[in-house]
This record gives C-alpha cells, structure tokens and sequence, in this order.
C-alpha cells in the first residue's frame, strides 16, 4: 500500500512547558534539547526517538488521546510527581500524569516487544474504532488489526515513529480534536515534507 503520509513526531499540549518537559524527560529517560519557538524536544537514543512539549493553546481542556508506557518501575513515574488512579483492573497500572495527563503503564519485560523502547502506543477514544484504525492504515500506508468483539483497534507498525502502534478505543463521546493535548504530525508528499 502506498502512503499518503508519514509519521514525523508525537507533540504534547503542555500549559506548563517547562515542568512537564522535565516529568517526561526523566520518566522516559531522555534528553532535553534547545527549546525551539516556545517547544522542547526530548531527544532519545535514536533519530526517531522524539516528543515535543509545546505551549497549549488557552481553549485546551482535557484529552482523548493518552499514551502507554513500557516501566521498569512504576516507583519512577510516582517519584516524579505521577499518582496511581487504578492498579488492579488492568496488568497495566493507570497514572495521572502532570496536568492529569492519563498514563498506562506496562511493565517491561525481556524480550518482548517493550524491551528497549519507552513509548509503546498512542491511544485514541473514537466511536468506531474498526473504521478509525482502517483510515489511518490507509493514510500511513500500512496495517490495521480489529479485536473480534469491535471495542478497540490498532495500525501497526508505525513506520518511522516513535511509538509501536495507534490505538483505536471505542467510547461512545469521544472529545473533539480540538480539546486533544497530544497529536500525531504527519507529512504528506504533496505538501513538500
């Protein structure tokens, strides 16, 4: 399948830019580079291992779009300032990051798909998650998956990004992309990216 776009980076609406760098530089063991036009870039091991920090606009308010993170040790995320919102449900642990930004923690374990990398997915809340995952396997030009009851669905691989999968979550009121604090930017051909 040829791709309409590719992924560039993963950007995080931040009021405090500075503070939550920080958080996610330490928590995910990464670098704090320049600050660019008010964003900083945290900086990984390898090229495509980056996440933006950058000013959110004033309308932001709360977030559809989360990520899951591989953790050695949940204590990490705590020491950081991160609180524990549920750690029995799930055999991931649920985080309120700063500015209650949801976390699900994964813990890492040899030899599997986590190993070595920090970010594993980005997570979507959409109504029809089946329909979302087919969208973006179709722009990224790549693969989707559905789960046989239609509650989640997800693109994988995600060529050149930082991140394993996306993560379609089926929720009947999703919040706009308006109100999202954490994106995807892609660039296309046509655009000369």
């Amino acid at each position: 399948t040829h791709a309409a776009a590719r992924f560039l980076d993963l950007w995080l609406d931040a009021h405090d830019v500075p503070s939550v760098a920080r958080f996610w530089a330490a928590a995910l063991d990464m670098r704090m580079a320049s600050p660019i036009e008010g964003a900083v870039r945290l900086a990984g091991q390898h090229p495509w291992d980056s996440l933006w920090i950058r000013q959110a606009p004033q309308h932001a308010l709360g977030c559809a779009i989360h990520v899951d993170v591989s953790a050695e040790h949940i204590t990490r995320f705590l020491e950081l300032g991160a609180q524990v919102v549920d750690a029995s449900s799930y055999p991931w642990v649920v985080l309120a990051g700063p500015e209650d930004s949801e976390i699900c923690a994964f813990p890492t374990e040899a030899g599997t798909r986590s190993a070595g990398r920090r970010i594993l997915d980005l997570v979507i809340d959409t109504p029809d998650p089946a329909d979302a995952a087919a969208w973006w396997a179709d722009v990224l030009g790549t693969g989707y998956h559905a789960s046989a009851d239609d509650a989640y669905a997800w693109v994988e691989p995600v060529p050149g990004a930082v991140i394993d999968s996306i993560v379609f979550a089926g929720q009947e009121v999703p919040l706009t992309s308006a109100t999202c604090r954490l994106r995807p930017r892609v660039a296309t051909h046509d655009l000369g990216a």
